[in-house]
């Protein structure tokens, strides 16, 4: 972690949530995750409207699923 990145927090129950998700789909968000903290843009990334500036929400293509977390 850099001085650049910046601070990440969760709502409610989402760590337990992000738990139960496949491994791959882990890996894949928190690179996402991980690139937005640092101030970049990752293509899995998006802004959420209506949470506030700052707030991004990531998704990730698994078989055939896919999986979103803000």
């Amino acid at each position: 972690m850099n001085q650049d990145t910046r601070p990440a927090g969760w709502i409610r129950a989402a760590p337990r949530a992000f738990e139960s998700l496949p491994s791959t789909v882990q890996d894949r968000i928190n690179t996402g995750w991980m690139i937005a903290a640092e101030g970049g843009k990752s293509d899995t990334s998006k802004p959420l409207k209506g949470f506030g500036p700052g707030v991004t929400g990531t998704a990730a293509r698994c078989r055939t699923d896919t999986w979103r977390c803000p």
